[in-house]
């Protein structure tokens, strides 16, 4: 029975999930055991800001507004959001909306091969991953780009560059337990490119330290193809982040001898992944508020980019936004704490709770 079992497990998900999804994963596996992935993603050296492969980083991919713009939205809230900026210079960090913590970036010594960690968890020796990965998505550059914008204080971009270069020193491409998860990748990209589009005029904004963004953008795009199989056998929002990380590493560095591939690649599954998680009434596959709003998020920052979101996903993504808007109570703002909920929040652009 014993020997059979691993059989019988395959074929009850099969019938459970679907052939497709159970092939896709038994495929990126075998990949992963064999040995495949390590040869198709090799160890790299740091990141040299000389290389010839640096690609001018594009600007004006999203409108910012000025000062008085951003005053006027962020209201009576500004002292919050300067408040939360500073401790994020103070190298403070509110992880999952909870109280102030240290914004550390260290990882594991030594760097293992991220197939390696993928293939064995343990070799990390953390509590959950997932407070490694975090603080790395650099989702708390939004505060330090709103306070920017809304004060001028170049404090809030040295401090961005500082951790870059930092996290950058430490985490060579393909190393470590923040190279595992394409999916933890992309939202990193998108946050890069975030951040530069906002931080480019500063003085703190070197020509070398953007040439060292441009070649960490084509580093992280050029790892999230090889494991989309993983992702497509989600079929969740693993799928649609990385596909909009590709999207925006083609629109960042467009001059990238890979850039078409990365924006073809990217719509063919973010197009996919929407008709296929979406329901004609709104809902999301990930029955989550949390979820709901995390792919709405996505979907706006894509078309913001290129729009080429098909018709037909444009009619879904209107139903979803109903259905969110439905959920939302009128008066707080907040809607029910549905399915799957840790606090995460990306592209945070307000002074909200999460």
């Amino acid at each position: 029975m014993s020997n059979s079992s691993p059989l019988l497990l395959a074929l009850k998900a099969a019938r459970q999930l679907g052939f497709e999804p159970v092939s896709l994963f038994a495929r990126y596996q075998l990949a992963l055991r064999s040995g495949l992935l390590r040869r198709r993603t090799p160890p790299r050296e740091p990141l040299d800001i000389q290389d010839q492969n640096a690609h001018a980083l594009a600007l004006g991919l999203v409108d910012i507004p000025s000062r008085d713009q951003l005053a006027q939205v962020v209201g009576n809230r500004a002292s919050a959001l300067l408040a939360e900026a500073n401790d994020i210079n103070q190298g403070k960090l509110r992880l999952f909306g909870g109280p102030p913590q240290d914004l550390d970036l260290l990882v594991p010594l030594p760097l293992l091969h991220w197939t390696a960690i993928a293939l064995d968890p343990s070799t990390l020796d953390v509590e959950d991953i997932k407070y490694l990965w975090e603080p790395a998505r650099f989702t708390w550059i939004y505060p330090l780009a709103r306070a920017y914008l809304l004060s001028g204080d170049e404090s809030y971009v040295e401090t961005f560059w500082q951790h870059f270069d930092a996290f950058t020193d430490i985490n060579l491409p393909n190393m470590g337990p923040n190279w595992v998860s394409a999916q933890e990748i992309a939202i990193r990209l998108i946050s890069y490119t975030f951040a530069y589009q906002v931080f480019a005029s500063a003085e703190a904004s070197t020509p070398e330290r953007s040439q060292r963004l441009s070649l960490a953008i084509a580093e992280h795009a050029e790892r999230i193809p090889v494991t989309l199989d993983y992702a497509r056998a989600q079929n969740n929002n693993h799928l649609l982040s990385e596909a909009a990380g590709l999207i925006t590493s083609a629109i960042a560095i467009p001059t990238h001898r890979k850039a078409e591939e990365w924006r073809k690649n990217g719509w063919r599954w973010f197009n996919h992944a929407l008709q296929h998680q979406i329901s004609d009434s709104g809902t999301y596959i990930q029955h989550s508020t949390n979820y709901h709003r995390l792919m709405l998020q996505l979907a706006l920052w894509v078309n913001k980019l290129d729009a080429d979101i098909s018709a037909h996903n444009k009619d879904l993504l209107a139903e979803s936004t109903r259905w969110l808007k439905a959920m939302v109570d009128p008066d707080t703002g907040r809607v029910p704490n549905l399915g799957h909920n840790d606090g995460s929040y990306f592209h945070n652009l307000s002074s909200c709770s999460y």
